[in-house]
């Protein structure tokens, strides 16, 4: 038996509204599903957990460098620092993950926001494991690129 069987959504229909809702809520932006490459080794990468008893899932949302500043400076409202970068793309893969929490909650399969990990480099693909279940969402925001990927298994009782 699959999460999927369990949600209102599919995991991928859960996963892709989680970025257009968080980014035109925070930073009045408004991506586009797009098929636009992942073209630049300069990436800034967060990654959330959701751990829970049934499930565990990871949430890895990627974006350049020069968006995450964009991001950034509409969020904090000005200039920023390369500190303020890492929490707000931490902040960004957390909203993101809630929502994709959320979805799991509904379906029964409640867990726990671990603390985002927030990387730079070059892009990065989730492995998925035997026993799990994987998607993968790109959207186009201002010319630049934005992935997001969702691995989620189900843990054996």
């Amino acid at each position: 038996m699959t999460i999927s069987n369990h949600l209102s959504n599919d995991l991928n229909q859960t996963a892709a509204s989680a970025v257009p809702e968080v980014f035109s809520t925070q930073l009045k932006l408004f991506p586009e599903e797009s098929s636009l490459a992942m073209n630049s080794s300069a990436l800034h990468h967060s990654s959330v957990s959701i751990i829970g008893e049934r499930m565990e899932a990871s949430v890895l949302l990627q974006f350049s460098e020069v968006f995450a500043a964009r991001a950034t400076e509409l969020m904090i409202g000005g200039e920023c620092e390369e500190d303020d970068i890492k929490d707000v793309t931490g902040e960004l893969c957390n909203m993101v993950a809630g929502r994709v929490k959320a979805g799991l909650a509904a379906a029964g399969f409640v867990g726990t926001l671990a603390t985002p990990i927030v990387t730079s480099g070059p892009f990065i693909k989730l492995r998925q494991m035997a026993g799990s279940e994987f998607c993968e969402n790109n959207w186009s925001c201002e010319g630049h690129a934005i992935n997001l990927q969702v691995l989620l298994r189900i843990l054996r009782s």
